[in-house]
């Protein structure tokens, strides 16, 4: 019998593609083992990662919940799961963490951000099963940092305007150590939460209109607490419209999509 899943699905065709692409073999929770969870962990990372408290007085379910909030100031946003007691069952799509990637190599100073490009993303992809207590995010490595400027306006009154500074964050490091990469940060997500997968992958969804061809591109992790990344040649499936490229054994950390070349 199925557990109940209180679960939201995206209806994207690229969500469908994400899914059988990265899922693994399932169907029972002795193929899964169910990962520790650090119950000490959990309400810090509950609140960075925006997840919905759980209603005390609602009935034990095994499943869980994914939703999207909006981090930082609403800008940057996020794909959050909990499950309260947990998830027994190995399905064979996994769930699928994802958010939106931008370009940012050679973006320094002010800026404005933008919308990303519709079939662009990077996340994590886990298994189903989870422990009692679980909670977990992905969210961007690129921080905006909101600036108010003082400026004169016409009949000398005084206003403001709002600019961002690009920094790169993560809940573990204030400031990353893009300087100790080998090549050109183009963006990266962080997956925060107080538990290890079994299994599972990163991942990343490029436009082949930017990149022809998915050589040259590297996957970096850092490790919490770390000073060096440690980048590997990912796996490439070609998905018509781009390259969905992947790695293995997802772990709480920062992950880095690398060009060898900067931005044309």
């Amino acid at each position: 019998m199925h557990p109940t899943l209180i679960t939201l699905r995206k209806p994207a065709a690229i969500a469908a593609l994400l899914a059988a692409a990265l899922s693994g073999c399932g169907g029972g929770a002795a193929d899964e083992d169910i990962p520790a969870a650090s119950a000490g962990d959990h309400d810090a990372i509950a609140a960075y990662c925006g997840a919905d408290k759980a209603n005390p007085s609602e009935p034990a379910r095994d499943g869980w919940n994914l939703s999207w909030p909006y981090l930082n100031d609403n800008l940057n946003n996020a794909a959050t799961i909990v499950s309260p007691d947990g998830s027994s069952t190995a399905w064979d799509d996994p769930i699928v963490m994802k958010v939106a990637l931008n370009d940012y190599r050679g973006v320094s100073g002010n800026l404005i951000p933008k919308g990303s490009v519709e079939r662009w993303s990077m996340g994590a992809s886990i298994p189903t099963v989870l422990p009692k207590r679980a909670v977990a995010c992905t969210t961007q490595l690129s921080k905006m940092v909101r600036n108010a400027q003082p400026v004169i306006e016409p009949g000398g009154l005084f206003g403001s305007v709002t600019t961002y500074t690009l920094a790169w964050k993560s809940y573990w490091d204030k400031a990353l150590p893009i300087d100790r990469l080998s090549g050109h940060a183009i963006d990266g997500f962080e997956f925060v939460g107080n538990f290890a997968p079994g299994n599972g992958q990163a991942f990343f969804v490029v436009d082949k209109m930017k990149f022809a061809a998915a050589a040259g591109l590297s996957i970096c992790y850092l490790a919490p607490g770390s000073a060096n990344w440690d980048c590997a040649t990912p796996a490439s499936t070609d998905l018509g419209y781009g390259w969905q490229l992947t790695r293995p054994g997802i772990r709480p950390g920062a992950y880095m999509l690398v060009a060898a070349t900067p931005r044309a």
